[in-house]
């Protein structure tokens, strides 16, 4: 080592400049001499070192006096005025020497050979005490770590958690115990029935929970978890339900007896046997008087009914419902069992035994006779064939009969002289028929019913023909199956024949065609009781096409045409009383009419109904080109088309009067549609029509038509489209008209008569009255024309007064309570 130290100095000695070989050495004390050490023996001493003390003097341990080899200081490599020999323990850093203040680093700072306890990590957590563990002895307590539920200050925070408490003496810390502050409630306490989760398991059970919110759960007594009028401290009451949750239904509760009640009136049987009960079980009740308890409208106080029953229960029946006559009849009611009209005679009674549609009690005189009957043909046989009280009146006298006297209806006519009459028994007849300037009488004696003309597709089955003004007279027939290009069922020409009674059916034209069941030109034949059912023309009228004449009665069904599905006028027609229903007018466009198409002339209808009738295009009802229409006491009920619903007019004047329109529909116009020329709507009723665009109820275009005293009410989406809305003036209102009946399924079985409480009544214009000599009600059913409608053609009219039928005041008045029906008469009862 000293060779080296000596090296080191001879190279700082050459760095400086150099050094002289003959340098002495360090002295006689004990430095290097001319032998290149201390002394001769080449090394300090003869020790081998530099003295006998082991190192370069024979003092205390260094080379010289001094305390080291020679005069120079010892290194201070990190300048921090200590060195190595002065007692610095780590001359590489400053901050380490012996009169450092240690600091918490875990190092031996002051050299004084001993760490300071707080800098020792004795828990190998990674922190001291001085560097903030407040417990090294424990490894998981020290600054930052996470906070365990046990009292602790886990993390040296200084703050132990607030829910490190045991509040309710549980010994269970807060942050253990789902509720601190409850002793029962901790993690291995026992459930009790308290609603609480004592288990703290996060599930209250379920026979404690109050489902049904009563306050009571099934472990604390509830016997029904869903109805909160059951639980223990319920009250009992009458149901057969342990209410109060006992175990005993309705206990303690007074009784009664209870009888069955069979048919459900709120009267139990006779002598039935009860049921004692604290109340009454399902069909019981208190009451023990009904003398019939399978007839609900039988029990004391109900209302007699007309049926031959004591409805009552007063243990007599009412005297208008004896048999006084014992002949199966009371005077009360209707058919099958009352509307007896004479109880003390037994040949006077409602029932038809002949099936002639009359019984005595309707008027027929001979209740064994078919061909006798009120109305029936009068023929020469010296009988009261019609019960006018007068035998063979103005009767019919038969000058040849088929088949008595010709087997063939033709062969009759072609033998008959002028004016006369040819009779036919009833039967079916495969011919086709020609009358020619003969004025004959052609009659089937028993009615369309019964005889039958079928042409079987080959011809018209009837022409008339040239009769120069001695009309022929038809009456009594079915016409069908005719085919033809003009007037398939009826050909008439130039003639003016009456028709009467009368059925034309499944008649069908040719293409281009007119007519299918009658076509009438050059002539003015009158309709009375004429049928028209499923005929069919190619062009205008599928039931008629007429250049003029006079309807009366008339019904016109299931017909169809390109134009004017039921009639095609193009003439002045007046028609009377009829019924138009479900004809449909196909072409499109511009024409159309299901029921009626009038080509530039004037048509008159009065008392007419028209329902359920469709058009391609125009006027579900009437269509109207350039021609008068005159309606007086119509009924519009459910007809369709894309414009005018009810009616369609175009270039024509057009006049409504005491009508009603009620669930027409259309895309304009709904119930009425006029284009051009005139209008006026005068004491009509015009309800709840629908258009799809414009005009629910009445649309014009072109013109400002007449409005007085109407009620145009309901109509979607609008009550007048491109009209002045007259509603306040010259009588007209916007109200519900109450009528009778609007509650069926179809408008057209409404009952449209007005109930008595209808603002309608006597409404009407001043100058115009109803039957009876009052104002006139507003509607088909006031005016003068109130009591024309007859539909179902059996001679009495319709009744036409506000509110129901009565069976008590009108049967003398002679109205008809159901005018559908040709078999109910008046006193008959509805």
């Amino acid at each position: 080592m000293r060779h080296s130290f000596l090296l080191l100095s001879l190279g700082i000695l050459i760095l400086i400049g150099g050094c002289p070989t003959d340098e002495p050495d360090d002295d006689a004390t004990g430095d290097d001499d001319s032998t290149g050490d201390d002394d001769a023996t080449g090394d300090d001493d003869a020790t081998g070192d530099d003295d006998a003390t082991g190192d370069d003097d024979d003092s205390a341990g260094d080379d010289d006096a001094t305390g080291d080899d020679d005069t120079t200081a010892p290194t201070d490599a990190d300048g921090d005025g200590w060195t190595l020999e002065d007692g610095d323990c780590d001359d590489g850093n400053p901050d380490v020497h012996p009169d450092a203040v240690e600091a918490c680093d875990g190092i031996d700072t002051d050299c004084d050979g001993i760490l300071p306890p707080d800098e020792a990590d004795d828990d190998g957590d990674g922190w001291t005490v001085c560097g903030g563990d407040c417990d090294d002895g424990a490894f998981q307590v020290h600054p930052g770590a996470n906070e365990v539920c046990n009292t602790e200050d886990d993390d040296c925070d200084g703050v132990i958690p607030a829910d490190e408490v045991d509040n309710d003496g549980d010994y269970y810390l807060a942050c253990i115990d789902c509720d601190d502050d409850d002793p029962t409630v901790n993690p291995i306490a026992p459930e009790i029935c308290d609603g609480l989760d004592n288990d703290c398991d996060g599930v209250v059970p379920a026979d404690e929970v109050d489902d049904d919110g009563d306050g009571y759960s099934i472990c604390g007594g509830d016997c029904d978890a869903v109805d909160p009028a059951i639980h223990p401290a319920a009250t009992e009451v009458c149901n057969g339900i342990d209410d109060d949750c006992d175990g005993v239904p309705d206990d303690d509760l007074p009784t009664a007896d209870w009888y069955p009640d069979v048919d459900g009136d709120g009267f139990g049987e006779l002598g039935g046997v009860p049921v004692v009960d604290c109340g009454p079980p399902p069909d019981h009740v208190s009451d023990a008087t009904d003398c019939d308890d399978g007839d609900p409208d039988t029990y004391p106080g109900a209302a007699e009914l007309c049926d031959g029953l004591d409805n009552d229960c007063d243990g007599a029946l009412p005297a208008d419902e004896s048999d006084g006559d014992a002949d199966g009849f009371w005077a009360c009611g209707s058919p099958p069992s009352g509307g007896d009209c004479d109880d003390g005679d037994p040949a006077m009674h409602p029932d038809d035994l002949d099936g002639d549609g009359y019984s005595p009690c309707g008027g027929d005189c001979d209740d064994g006779d078919d061909q006798a009957f009120p109305g029936a043909l009068e023929l020469c046989t010296g009988t009261d064939s019609d019960c006018d009280g007068v035998v063979d009146d103005d009767c019919i006298d038969c000058d040849l009969t088929v088949p008595l006297d010709f087997p063939a209806i033709q062969d009759a006519i072609d033998a008959a002289a002028a004016g006369s009459t040819v009779c036919v028994q009833p039967g079916t007849y495969y011919e086709t028929l020609w009358i020619e300037d003969q004025g004959l009488h052609l009659l089937g004696l028993d009615g369309p019913g019964s005889t039958v003309v079928d042409a079987q597709g080959t011809f018209t089955v009837l022409i008339v023909y040239q009769d120069n003004g001695v009309p022929s007279t038809v009456e009594g027939f079915t016409f069908r199956g005719g085919y033809d290009d003009h007037g398939a069922g009826v050909g008439i020409v130039d003639a003016s024949p009456v028709l009467r009674d009368l059925v034309i059916r499944d008649c069908i034209h040719e293409q281009w065609g007119r007519g299918g069941g009658l076509y009438a030109t050059a002539g003015h034949p009158t309709l009375i009781d004429v049928r028209f059912y499923d005929n069919e023309a190619m062009m205008g009228g599928g039931a008629m096409f007429e250049h003029s004449a006079t309807l009366d009665g008339v019904l016109f069904e299931g017909n169809e045409a390109e134009w004017g599905g039921g009639v095609y006028s193009e003439h002045n027609v007046s028609i009377t009383n009829a019924v138009f229903r479900d004809n449909h007018a196909s072409v499109t466009p511009w024409e159309g009419g299901g029921a009626l198409f009038a080509d530039g002339f004037g048509v008159d209808l009065d008392n007419v109904v028209m329902e359920g009738n469709s058009a391609v295009y125009t006027g579900g009802a009437i269509c109207g080109s350039d021609a008068s229409i005159e309606v007086r006491n119509g009924v519009f009920v459910d007809n369709h088309a894309l414009q005018g619903g009810g009616v369609y007019a175009y270039d024509g004047d057009t006049e409504l009067s005491n009508s009603t329109f009620v669930g027409n529909e259309a895309s304009q116009g709904g119930a009425v549609y006029i284009d051009s020329g005139g209008l006026l709507v005068d004491n009509c009723v015009i309800v709840d029509n629908v258009a799809q665009n414009h005009g629910g109820g009445i649309r014009e275009e072109g013109m400002d038509g007449t409005y007085r005293h109407n009620d145009v009410w309901g109509n979607q989406p609008d009550d007048y489209y491109a009209a002045i809305d007259p509603t306040g003036v010259d009588g007209n209102v916007s109200v519900d008209p109450q009528f009778l009946d609007p509650s069926g399924g179809d408008p057209w079985l409404w009952d449209l008569h007005l109930a008595v409480t209808s603002p309608l009544i006597d409404a009407g214009r001043a100058s115009i009255f109803d039957p009876d000599g009052g104002p006139s009600d507003v509607g088909a059913y006031g005016g003068p024309g109130a009591d024309g409608f007859d539909r179902d053609r059996d001679g009495a009219h319709e009744w036409w007064h506000p509110g129901d039928y009565d069976p008590a005041t009108d049967p003398p008045a002679g109205w008809d309570c159901d005018d559908r029906d040709a078999s109910v008469l008046p006193g008959q009862g509805c």
